[in-house]
């Protein structure tokens, strides 16, 4: 309801008459000389003569919809001119502006009257109901107050039509529709449909009225199934009548309509509908994680659909790589976003899940030793993040009798307050490098000790294939260049266990590691910089050290590898003559560089590897970008996402379903590869190390686009030819991420 005016301007008027009779003895000159004993009567010389309201499209007074702004015009009245200050105010949660605005003086009005406009926004809270303004007003040459008006402004949208309208058979053999209520419904928005339907055949008509509520009710007295989540709203189904003939052709037009009866002003497009096909549900099943991905509807053999994102799961220590039809993951793998028609039977989705962060390791005491284990296998040294936690457990859960546990990392007792030996968190926090974590037991008089070496690394690793597995997928090529296209060509490759950096390579990172190789016979072609920021060898000293290093050779970033991984007392991956590769000067050495993927130090990805993490494990085509067309801007940082400048690492909104960042855009990356036509043939790991020309040049293989990249360079399987292996130019759009090999 809405408040009603405390005084009209008409009875106003009247009780102006009134007064200003009982006052003419004492109101010489105009009223002035007791203008104060006229307002303390209660009446307002300064009052709101009218209000009115509109929206765009709208009739003035009709009510308005939330998030479109509305016009208010004001008509104030000051017969005397006398000076006023004015206040507007409402309840702020109704509208979206931050203040309201300003009235200005209305002193010297013709006539004695003022038109005053503003524009607010009404916010979704205000949706079916009054938003109540206060017009408050205050003379300073009087020092009073007059009343305050009220004008009311009612907002209360027309509903929104239906989408995805179904129909079809259950499979109890009954006809039924099924539509999809617009996502943030609520029971105010939308009270019934009215469902008509004609039989095209027939030329039968009918129209029938349903009610929409969370508890549910159908065309029948069954309450059959109320509203179900989907992505894209609620889904809801009603029972058709008994007069709806399976199989015969219907036309089925359907009208929502809100609380208030108003109806939509737009009616779902009269769609031509088959009642055939059994309905079916497609459901999705977090499989460990925890949250919800709401079911999907249809009919089969009719309705098709997009496979939904994994955006509100979440799995502690793992990444979402997306669905199967097996929990286990041995069955029929599904992409987001691609496309499904509904089968013959209901299906269930898994969330596939890879481990990351947490590293987990049992102890177990049995034959007089204290042994370490991880998934089964005994462990004498670790490799985690430094952002992950090492979570030591007891096996079996419990302590032996008569035996006592005491727990030391690098010769330090540690105690963890919020944790039992049964889950002792020992680590982190600790700084970067190698770590000895000593487990002791006491039995009696007797101690017994093992070591577990821990290597705590600042890069935040992927596995994309764990230890032991292999994957094999099929490497096809678009690329810059149209001659090199015309000779590339498939070929299947298969892929053992290995890591990739989860972002690039900080400018934080670089510095800190090429800082400490100074020292010990390590040299660098260029100095790097931190992306499109700062100067060529700016050292770590501002927040632009997190961007991704870039103006770099393949062959610093090599070398750089190779120190990385000595700095993290792992075994480095290139080597020339026998010998650790240290100088990315030396042209010649890094051409000739010696590749061992065997070897656990970081490095390079090869251009497979590289290709395989940004597919998604194979779930997108080379010729298809990394979350869907149109979806770049998403998770890739283009020309199409200004200014054109690199940008911290790891800020894209979306990661792939890998959990990495910048696979596509930001920098370009480099890849060991030299360039030279895909082989023919199946292969295993398959890498380019010979040195091959092209057009009378030798070129690196980059991958993943830049910052200033169109959208047709972010397919995930673009391939860009960087000339020379020491890159003669401060190119601020050339950086790198690293990889490392998994046991066999």
């Amino acid at each position: 309801m809405r408040p009603r005016k405390p005084f009209t301007p008409n009875t106003r008027a009247l009780a102006l008459l009134f007064i200003s009779a009982l006052f003419i003895s004492c109101v010489q000159g105009g009223w002035n000389t007791d203008l104060v004993a006229f307002v303390e009567t209660g009446l307002s010389i300064v009052y709101l003569d009218s209000s009115s309201y509109s929206q765009a499209g709208s009739a003035v007074n009709e009510d308005v919809a939330s998030g479109t702004p509305v016009t208010v015009n004001l008509k104030i009245r000051n017969p005397k001119n006398i000076g006023v200050s004015y206040s507007l105010s409402c309840d702020a949660a109704l509208i979206t502006e931050t203040a309201m605005p300003v009235i200005a003086d209305t002193s010297s009005a013709t006539d004695g009257i003022t038109d005053v406009s503003f524009t607010f926004t009404p916010s979704e809270l205000a949706e079916h109901g009054d938003i109540v303004f206060t017009l408050g007003m205050y003379s300073p040459t009087l020092n009073k107050s007059f009343k305050n008006d009220l004008f009311t402004v009612r907002c209360d949208s027309v509903p929104g039509p239906v989408e995805n309208l179904v129909s079809g058979i259950r499979l109890d053999k009954r006809a039924c529709i099924g539509l999809t209520l617009a996502e943030g419904y609520r029971d105010e928005d939308i009270a019934h449909v009215e469902i008509s339907y004609v039989n095209t055949a027939t030329n039968v008509s009918k129209t029938v009225t349903e009610p929409v509520s969370r508890a549910g009710t159908g065309l029948t007295a069954i309450p059959e199934p109320a509203l179900l989540n989907s992505d894209a709203g609620l889904f809801v189904r009603y029972f058709l009548p008994d007069d709806v003939v399976p199989g015969n052709p219907y036309t089925f037009t359907v009208v929502t309509i809100d609380a208030g009866g108003k109806r939509s002003r737009l009616k779902t497009n009269p769609e031509t509908v088959s009642v055939t096909g059994t309905e079916q549900i497609l459901a999705y099943d977090a499989n460990g994680g925890t949250g919800t991905v709401g079911a999907q509807f249809g009919f089969n053999g009719v309705t098709t659909t997009s496979i939904s994102n994994a955006a509100s799961l979440t799995n502690t220590g793992h990444n979402f790589t997306g669905w199967n039809s097996k929990a286990d993951g041995t069955g029929t793998v599904y992409g987001v976003g691609a496309s499904y028609t509904f089968p013959n039977a209901d299906l269930t989705m898994y969330a596939q899940w890879l481990p990351s962060g947490s590293v987990d390791v049992t102890v177990s005491f049995g034959y007089e030793r204290l042994t370490f284990r991880r998934n089964g296998h005994i462990l004498t040294a670790t490799t985690m993040d430094i952002r992950a936690t090492l979570r030591l457990a007891l096996e079996n859960g419990a302590i032996m009798a008569g035996t006592s546990y005491k727990w030391y990392v690098d010769g330090i007792e540690v105690t963890d307050e919020t944790s039992s030996f049964f889950d002792f968190k020992v680590l982190p926090p600790y700084t970067p490098g190698t770590h000895i974590v000593t487990a002791t037991v006491n039995v009696g008089t007797t101690r017994y000790s093992r070591d577990l070496t821990v290597t705590l690394c600042d890069d935040y690793m992927v596995p994309v294939i764990h230890t032991g597995e292999t994957e094999t997928f099929l490497q096809g090529s678009v690329s810059s260049n149209p001659g090199l296209l015309a000779t590339d060509s498939s070929f299947r490759n298969t892929l053992s266990g290995y890591s990739i950096g989860k972002y690039e390579v900080s400018y934080k990172l670089w510095y800190t590691v090429k800082y400490w190789a100074g020292s010990r016979g390590y040299a660098f072609a260029n100095n790097g910089r931190p992306g499109t920021s700062g100067i060529d060898g700016e050292v770590l000293i501002s927040s632009n050290s997190d961007q991704p290093v870039s103006a770099l050779a393949w062959s610093d970033s090599m070398v750089w590898c190779n120190a990385y991984s000595e700095m993290m007392g792992l075994t480095p991956c290139y080597t020339y003559g026998g010998s650790v590769l240290k100088d990315s000067t030396n042209i010649a050495h890094c051409n000739g560089a010696v590749f061992t993927r065997a070897n656990n130090g970081y490095r390079l990805p090869t251009e497979s590897e590289w290709q395989y993490a940004a597919s998604q494990r194979g779930a997108i085509a080379a010729n298809e970008p990394i979350g869907g067309v149109g979806n770049e801007g998403d998770y890739s940082w283009y020309n199409n996402n200004p200014p054109y400048v690199s940008r911290i690492i790891g800020t894209i909104p979306i990661p792939n379903t890998l959990g990495l960042f910048d696979m596509t855009g930001n920098v370009w990356e480099w890849c060991f590869d030299w360039v030279a036509p895909y082989p023919a043939g199946d292969r295993v790991n398959y890498f380019n190390s010979t040195k091959v020309p092209y057009d009378t040049y030798y070129y690196h293989v980059t991958r993943g686009a830049s910052y200033g990249s169109a959208s047709a360079a972010l397919v995930v399987g673009w391939r860009a030819l960087m000339w020379l292996p020491v890159f003669p130019e401060n190119d601020p759009s050339q950086g790198f991420r690293i990889a490392r090999s998994l046991p066999e």
